[in-house]
């Protein structure tokens, strides 16, 4: 399994043109084009970016590779290869080719996580030869706040912090009610990393209420709860267009972020 991670320059214009370079590049690859197309998941700033709209400019993109390619040289020298030669051609940074984020999900986790975010359905490029996933949101969410509490900056004003925001309230709009506090503090994809602290998440919610004048976890919600013996989210809202989703299948738990 591999994960491909980009650290670039893009802004809003310009991202669009290098991944249709991208696709146009693959597509002269004969054996790339007989399996098009290629799969990648994206996380993180680009999908702020591109989707949320939180963001004006991405200096990363986060990408997994189907995991059924993960292995496969036939598919993986000629994506390398037009990658090296957009990444040439456009003059970015040599560096916006990285596979050290591998590091951070486990090969258990990574089927699971294009599985998710297929059925989440959010597509960030189409293309003939390569097509672009969002990130599973509870997930990008999770690398988010991490990312935040390992920083150990508590400031509002970072741009991490407005991506969590965005992405908490992509969450409630779509699950329609309050998100957990504890429920998101925890989530923890790989169960071995460290979880944010209380500090964190009081940033989060002051942040959120001064954006969007609500208040985003349920009230009581920071306190101990036992989500396994909850009711699910598919038996509270068993008619809601995206029941019976993600995390029965990413984290092996039941309900969604908004339970309670």
């Amino acid at each position: 399994m591999y994960i491909l991670y980009i650290v670039v320059v893009l802004y809003f214009n310009t991202s669009s043109l290098a991944l249709e370079a991208l696709d146009k590049e693959l597509s002269k690859d004969a054996f790339i084009t007989a399996f098009a197309p290629i799969q990648l998941l994206c996380s993180g700033e680009f999908l702020c970016l591109k989707y949320l709209k939180c963001r004006d400019t991405a200096f990363e993109l986060d990408f997994l590779l189907d995991p059924e390619w993960s292995k496969d040289e036939d598919i993986k020298t000629p994506l390398y290869a037009s990658m090296a030669t957009i990444t040439h051609e456009l003059g970015y940074d040599e560096e916006w080719l990285n596979e050290d984020m591998g590091l951070f999900v486990t090969k258990s986790c990574r089927t699971r996580l294009l599985e998710c975010a297929k059925k989440q359905g959010i597509v960030l490029f189409r293309g003939e030869s390569v097509i672009i996933y969002g990130a599973p949101m509870e997930w990008a969410l999770e690398r988010k706040i991490r990312r935040i509490y390992a920083s150990g900056k508590l400031d509002k004003s970072e741009p991490d912090v407005g991506d969590a925001l965005a992405m908490m309230k992509w969450i409630r709009e779509r699950d329609g009610k309050q998100l957990e506090r504890e429920f998101i503090r925890t989530l923890n994809l790989n169960t071995f990393d460290m979880v944010p602290d209380g500090q964190t998440m009081e940033l989060l919610a002051e942040a959120y209420l001064e954006r969007y004048g609500e208040e985003i976890f349920r009230p009581g919600s920071h306190l101990h709860y036992d989500y396994h013996h909850h009711l699910t989210y598919d038996q509270i809202y068993p008619n809601h267009p995206n029941n019976q989703t993600n995390f029965s299948i990413l984290y092996g738990i039941p309900g969604r972020s908004s339970l309670g």
